[in-house]
């Protein structure tokens, strides 16, 4: 995983995968607030719908990756301003990561589609361990909340095979 900051929901700036930690990181086809702005046929498009209940859940789940020592992070194609109203209404406890740009979909070669005149994310989760090496991922996802889960139990099998053998 490159070194990169993305700007992010909140203002902010950060690294796509927390340094020195794991970190979940899900690409969301679509992060904004107005419904209205997705393009028509939006919900016919397989992996498109169901970014809120993705990201809800990861927020329901956040102490659980949390107490693992696990950051969480989205990535979407939206710009900042466009996700901000959308993660606040949610009370998303983690960033909004934007990719208007696509440096980071460039960089890992992601996969894209485009409709509504622009570029989407397709859905998928890469999980990144703490030397950034991309341990999983998560693609296609047809379920967008029990890929969620499939994530925590990913990054929980990771941290157990990890730890020091007891005597």
């Amino acid at each position: 995983m490159p070194t990169m900051r993305l700007p992010a929901h909140d203002g902010g700036s950060y690294d796509v995968a927390e340094p020195g930690s794991w970190t979940v990181l899900a690409a969301l086809p679509g992060a904004t607030a107005d419904a209205t702005s997705y393009p028509a046929g939006w919900q016919e498009i397989p992996g498109a719908p169901g970014c809120t209940l993705e990201a809800t859940t990861y927020r329901d789940l956040a102490n659980e990756f949390a107490a693992g020592g696990v950051a969480v992070r989205a990535l979407s194609m939206a710009t900042p301003r466009a996700a901000a109203p959308w993660a606040e209404r949610l009370g998303l406890t983690y960033p909004v990561l934007s990719d208007v740009d696509a440096e980071l979909v460039t960089a890992l070669r992601l996969p894209t589609f485009h409709a509504g005149g622009r570029d989407h994310l397709k859905r998928l989760t890469l999980v990144v361990d703490p030397g950034r090496v991309v341990q999983a991922v998560q693609f296609p996802i047809a379920d967008p909340a029990g890929s969620v889960g499939e994530a925590l139990a990913l990054v929980r099998e990771a941290l157990r095979r990890s730890e020091p053998a007891r005597s």
